[in-house]
């Protein structure tokens, strides 16, 4: 499986879905080392931009978490990157939203185990795309996945830019910078990011390896429950 397999880069041309070979793969990422630009994903940013189905209208009576950034300087000191603010689609996807809510404050063990995503590493960015984080061991023989809920509006929810998702494959969590339909269908989306948009587009700016690990170590500090206007109310 290469990194491409990994974060699932794939487009669909009509019904029939188009796969690259390994030559093609490495011709793209060098493409992306020389420019900046990956042709795959500017095609999918292209195809991506007809219209699509939205996330639903916001509202302020639903759950709302934080998760607060942060880097670790040379000197092993803890910088605050920014915070987000997602609201979650509890009353949508209840059993998933629940696990997303358990998991940011730590509060017992949901969907998949217990599963807390305070001082977890941001593992993976691909930029301008999607971050990646929560990677950690699940204990008592669970994975910390979360499988996808079967009703038809929690089926529909999109990835479109700003949602927030779970892993069916693990405890990771995705958090989309620009649209995803890559992964509909194949991660469950919890909620959208209302405040930050703005760290989240600057951390997906990243400097990453081959494997799309970011070079500068950052971290998910404090997490928790707060209300639409964030931690501290603003």
């Amino acid at each position: 499986m290469t990194k491409f397999d990994s974060v699932q880069i794939s487009h669909r041309k009509g019904k029939q879905a188009s796969t690259y070979t390994t030559a093609e793969l490495r011709k793209n990422m060098a493409i992306y080392k020389a420019t900046g630009v990956h042709p795959e994903l500017e095609q999918r940013a292209a195809s991506s931009a007809e219209a699509a189905p939205g996330l639903p209208a916001s509202d302020a009576e639903r759950p709302h978490v934080f998760f607060e950034l942060v880097r670790i300087t040379a000197t092993q000191l803890r910088e605050t990157v920014g915070t987000l603010v997602v609201e979650v689609f509890e009353d949508i996807v209840p059993a998933a939203g629940k696990a997303f809510v358990l998991r940011a404050t730590g509060g017992g063990a949901g969907l998949g185990g217990l599963v807390r995503y305070e001082n977890t590493e941001i593992h993976r960015v691909v930029p301008g795309v999607r971050i990646d984080g929560g990677q950690q061991s699940v204990l008592n023989g669970k994975t910390g996945a979360v499988p996808l809920e079967q009703t038809a509006a929690s089926r529909g929810l999109p990835h479109a830019a700003g949602a927030v998702s779970l892993s069916a494959q693990g405890p990771t969590f995705t958090v989309a910078v620009a649209a995803c339909p890559h992964l509909d269908g194949e991660q469950q989306v919890v909620g959208r990011v209302t405040s930050g948009m703005d760290v989240l587009e600057k951390l997906s700016e990243a400097k990453v390896d081959d494997d799309f690990a970011p070079f500068e170590r950052v971290y998910v500090g404090t997490c928790g429950v707060c209300g639409p206007g964030g931690p501290r109310g603003e």
